[in-house]
Parts: C-alpha cells; sequence; structure tokens
C-alpha cells in the first residue's frame, strides 16, 4: 500500500511538473494564422459565408470579400480531366441542377449547371435562378480571394488526392501565398503527402493527429504531443467531448500552432470562443461573427 501512494505521489508530481516544461515538437515561429494573447480572433467564412451566399460560388467569395472577413475556406477535388475544382460534395447533386459524381466528369460536363440552384436565402428566394454560378476552378477562386487568409481543405484521398496537394501547392508558391494559406485534409495520408514533399506549405492537422492531441491533453498528457503542422482546427466538440477547452486552445499556442475552431453559428458560442483567445473561427455567418468582433474592438 505504501508503494502504492508514493506511485500514485510521483505520478501527480510528474503531472504537475509537465505543465510548466515546454511541450516537445514546438514549430519553428509562429504561425502566420496566430494572432496573439490580446488579439481577436480571424473570421473565416466556409465555403464562403453558406449562411449567406450559395456555398462554394464566385458569389460566395466576392460576398465573402466585399464583407471585409479575414478569411475564407473552401473545398477541393478533382474531375475526370484533372481540373481541380472548388465544391464540397463528391457529387453535384445536392447543389446544382446537375447529376452525378465529379471524378467521373470533365470540366466541360461540370461547368455549365448552376451551382447555386438549391440556394435559399432568408426570405425563401433563390436571386441565383436569374445568376447563375459555374462550378469554380481553384485558379479562378484565387483570383478573387488571393489576398485574404485560407483554409483550403483537400476531400480526395489516394492518388487524387496527392494530385491535388500538387497543384496547390504550386499555386500557393506561384502566387505567394505561402504565409497566407492552410492546406487541410480529414485524410491523414494527404497531410502526411504534404509534409514528406512540400514542407514549405502550412498544413492544419489531420483527423488522427487532432484526436490523439486531444486524448492526451484530456489526461493531462499533452506535453508528449508531436506538433508537426501550423494549425489545428477543431470541432467544437467530438464524440459527445466539449473541445472548447482553454488547456486545449493554450496547449497549442505553446506549440506555436493557431487554434481555429469549426462550423459555428450561433452568436453565443462565438462569444465563448473568443474569450478563450482562439485564434480563428470558421462560421456560415461571417457577418454575425464581424458584428460582434466590431463591438469589442
Amino acid at each position: 500500500m505504501r508503494y502504492l501512494f508514493y506511485a500514485v505521489i510521483s505520478l501527480a508530481f510528474l503531472f504537475a511538473i509537465l505543465q510548466y516544461v515546454p511541450p516537445k515538437g514546438i514549430q519553428s515561429a509562429p504561425s502566420s494564422f496566430s494572432v496573439g494573447r490580446d488579439r481577436l480572433p480571424l473570421i473565416f467564412a466556409h465555403r464562403g459565408g453558406r449562411g449567406l451566399y450559395p456555398e462554394n460560388t464566385l458569389a460566395a467569395f466576392t460576398g465573402a470579400r466585399d464583407l471585409g472577413v479575414d478569411g475564407v475556406e473552401f473545398d477541393l477535388h478533382l474531375t475526370k480531366d484533372a481540373v481541380v475544382v472548388v465544391c464540397h460534395d463528391p457529387t453535384i447533386d445536392r447543389t446544382s441542377n446537375g447529376s452525378g459524381t465529379i471524378a467521373e466528369m470533365t470540366y466541360d460536363e461540370l461547368k455549365d449547371y448552376n451551382y447555386a440552384y438549391h440556394f435559399r436565402d432568408d426570405e425563401g428566394d433563390n436571386p441565383y435562378l436569374a445568376d447563375p454560378q459555374s462550378l469554380p476552378t481553384l485558379d479562378q477562386v484565387l483570383e478573387v480571394v488571393g489576398g485574404m487568409y485560407l483554409i483550403i481543405e483537400i476531400k480526395e484521398d489516394g492518388i487524387n488526392g496527392a494530385h491535388v496537394a500538387d497543384q496547390v501547392a504550386r499555386k500557393i508558391r506561384e502566387k505567394g501565398l505561402l504565409d497566407r494559406v492552410l492546406v487541410s485534409s480529414f485524410q491523414d495520408e494527404i497531410v502526411d503527402y504534404i509534409h514528406r514533399n512540400y514542407p514549405d506549405i502550412k498544413t492544419s492537422s489531420g483527423e488522427k493527429a487532432i484526436t490523439q492531441y486531444a486524448r492526451l491533453t484530456s489526461l493531462q498528457l499533452g506535453y508528449f504531443y508531436q506538433a508537426t503542422d501550423a494549425a489545428m482546427s477543431l470541432p467544437t466538440t467530438e464524440y459527445g467531448v466539449d473541445l472548447r477547452k482553454f488547456n486545449i486552445i493554450q496547449g497549442l499556442k505553446k506549440r506555436n500552432m493557431a487554434a481555429i475552431y469549426w462550423t459555428v453559428n450561433e452568436a453565443e458560442e462565438m462569444q465563448m470562443l473568443i474569450d478563450l483567445k482562439v485564434d480563428g473561427i470558421i462560421t456560415d455567418y461571417p457577418d454575425v461573427l464581424k458584428a460582434i468582433i466590431k463591438d469589442l474592438e
């Protein structure tokens, strides 16, 4: 019993010490997405602000830019003829008046549908029936939002995911956007591919890394997490666990990683995350978040 007592005391002492020891895997310089202790978070329009505009369209990205938010988040797929296009789903059925799988269609086959066809504004109207929105390419979107902060999510996996990553890396370098773009993917293999082949490209952690970090932090073992990314984009909850925690956010900041949360649409939750000093908030309603932040400036 005495040995058990001493073991428990020793573990408690170790955990206490680890809270003050610099964590493993600190990034060499603060991420350009990290806003610092006293600044307000960056505003990211989710898919261009899908609560205000038809998602992932040039109308949405133009609207977000003109609204004056800090950045946008959008998703990438690869067409049959290797064109990188901006769309969330692997199929076009939900957003357009067409039907089919992007990977099985050429860009010419995809581009003439209206990708705002199912959009409805607060009044239940669709002004884009008279102003149809084509499926945008990565190049077209970068022309609109190249001066903003960008979170680019690669939806493809395997060889197609690698092809998209290759094109994204080339475009980021060509346009001088290395400090303004985060590349993310739920496919850990794609994030690892970018680490190996494009170490100058800033990445947001994959699903496995997020799960590992959250578990270690919940056990007071966050010290052992090895950081390899410039940022971590977190849901507010995962498997019923609340991830809006001070120690989760501060652990990332200690590693010079940006703490970014998605997808946050309620004003009360936006304020909560602002109070927790997160670095960025991804929202369908960037106008709501912008108004809250304006009142705090």
